[in-house]
């Protein structure tokens, strides 16, 4: 079912391509979870998700225009195939999709564990924040702030 706006028809198309790609993903694994997907329809999945995306959210433009590229990206990350079976199986209900905070609550574990690994690093003084080069040069060995 195709809507007249053309960016809910390309919200709805990723969503598509992303729960088609779980079909495929599920085909190399054991017998169960293939027959577990086999009764979601991506095709209707793609659409209801983006119907309750535009009812809660608005039109893809604005402030929401942000919100929709977030969920977007963590649905279509190749990192992140849990995150696109919950959605298509409905262990993540659409309201609740919308309802996620961060991208980092949509990430996979493997993310999650990066983002913390960078958090603690920087935590510990490990990693060093940028120094503004533009404010402090350092000349004889000194520091002096330039103009």
């Amino acid at each position: 079912m195709k809507s007249l706006d053309a960016s809910r028809n390309k919200v709805r198309q990723i969503l598509l391509e992303a729960f088609l790609r779980v079909v495929r993903e599920v085909s190399r694994r054991g017998e169960e979870v293939k027959e577990t997907v086999k009764v979601y329809d991506p095709v209707s999945v793609a659409a209801s998700v983006e119907y309750v995306m535009f009812n809660k959210m608005g039109t893809y433009n604005g402030a929401k225009k942000l919100k929709y590229m977030s969920i977007m990206f963590n649905v279509k990350d190749p990192e992140n195939p849990g995150f696109r079976r919950k959605i298509l199986l409905g262990d993540i209900e659409p309201e609740l999709l919308i309802s996620l905070i961060s991208s980092e609550e949509m990430a996979s574990h493997r993310m999650k564990w990066k983002n913390h690994r960078i958090k603690q690093r920087v935590y510990y003084g490990l990693i060093r924040k940028p120094v503004d080069q533009d404010s402090v040069a350092k000349s004889n060995g000194e520091m002096k702030q330039s103009r």
